[in-house]
């Protein structure tokens, strides 16, 4: 009986690891779109406890990158490389992407918090370009793995969460039955 006990707990919390929760709104106005912009804002992410300012005072990221833009870069392509997987089948068939060009809908990825051991939050918003407005928030906890670098425990959850993330979306473009 312990051993079932102990399974099931491992399974929910490994089920649970990469939960994304809807706070607000809805992301279905994404339905039908080929093309959606990701943006990403890290300004007021909180760095193991430090303001990102206070951590960019350290002058390094970590021994893999030594420059903040670098590493952001390097997370922008991982979460990227999630969401566009072929992993999980995306129902709608859409392209994320960053840049400049225009689309009617962007999602914002706003890292709340990310440390060492590789846990972060992020908050998830869908704007409509047109006017501006969050149509839908969501929120998600995670952990990027057990071994490595700062910025390679964050690579691995950053793909991660965008992996989960897609299957999020998916769940809320599904039609109702």
């Amino acid at each position: 009986m312990k051993k079932l006990f102990l399974f099931f707990a491992v399974f929910s919390l490994a089920v649970s690891a990469y939960a994304i929760d809807l706070k607000t709104g809805s992301f279905a106005a994404l339905a039908g779109q080929e093309r959606v912009r990701v943006d990403f804002d890290f300004s007021d992410v909180m760095i193991d406890g430090m303001t990102l300012e206070n951590f960019l005072e350290l002058g390094v990221v970590d021994d893999d990158f030594k420059d903040w833009n670098d590493f952001v870069n390097f997370i922008k392509r991982r979460f990227l490389a999630g969401i566009n997987s072929d992993t999980y089948k995306f129902v709608e068939g859409m392209v994320f992407f960053t840049g400049e060009s225009e689309t009617d809908f962007s999602i914002r990825v706003s890292p709340a918090m990310m440390n060492i051991d590789g846990k972060y939050i992020i908050n998830y918003s869908l704007v409509d370009n047109a006017t501006g407005e969050v149509l839908g928030t969501a929120y998600q906890t995670g952990d990027g793995g057990t071994f490595g670098s700062f910025s390679n425990l964050q690579g691995d959850g950053f793909e991660e969460a965008a992996e989960a993330f897609k299957k999020f979306l998916n769940k809320q473009l599904k039609p109702e039955k």
